[in-house]
């Protein structure tokens, strides 16, 4: 009978696991190669079929709605129901939203804010506590890692008021100065 030391179980036990992860790594390019045609990637055309033949359709939400990102949705749905999955936010505009048009796979939407007004002006300032990753990033000094920062910070508890915002990493004083002119919290 072989014994092994604890020194040589590991190193067997390694071999194996890295042996198991590369067998993985092939299979998945294999089949991923096979799945997208010899060019390495999927035509439009070819994920459409693939899509009608799933009834599932993949669908981008950015803009007024408190959970940007990408959805998907059943073949024939509109833009109102993927929009209603993001949640849109209190000051979302939704009038122009086509509702009886079905959505397409790889469409963006955007939903536009509507006018707020205060004291007879329109207030261009940035709602952080709604804003999309795109706003903030527009935002000087606010980069698209920035933005999910805030974005992933006011997923915890929103932002009270616009100084609440030095405590996300990366906002100091001087950065917060730039911004705080052009933010708002409501």
């Amino acid at each position: 009978m072989i014994y092994f030391t604890k020194q040589e179980k590991f190193v067997v036990v390694f071999l194996a696991g890295a042996l198991l992860a590369g067998a993985g790594v092939l299979s998945y390019r294999h089949v991923s190669h096979r799945a997208a045609g010899s060019s390495g990637t999927v035509s439009p055309s070819a994920r459409a079929e693939a899509c009608a033949a799933s009834g599932i359709t993949r669908v981008r939400v950015s803009g007024a709605v408190l959970h940007p990102g990408v959805y998907e949705a059943a073949v024939g749905s509109t833009a109102f129901d993927a929009v209603d999955r993001a949640v849109p936010c209190g000051d979302a505009d939704l009038t122009n939203l086509a509702n009886d048009v079905p959505v397409t796979d790889g469409l963006e939407i955007v939903v536009p804010r509507s006018d707020s007004v205060i004291g007879g002006t329109p207030d261009a300032r940035i709602n952080i506590n709604t804003a999309g990753v795109d706003e903030l990033d527009a935002l000087p000094g606010i980069g698209p890692h920035l933005a999910e920062r805030i974005v992933a910070r006011r997923r915890t508890a929103p932002f009270q008021e616009i100084d609440d915002l030095k405590n996300v990493s990366g906002i100091g004083e001087k950065k917060f100065a730039a911004l705080k002119d052009r933010i708002r919290t409501k």
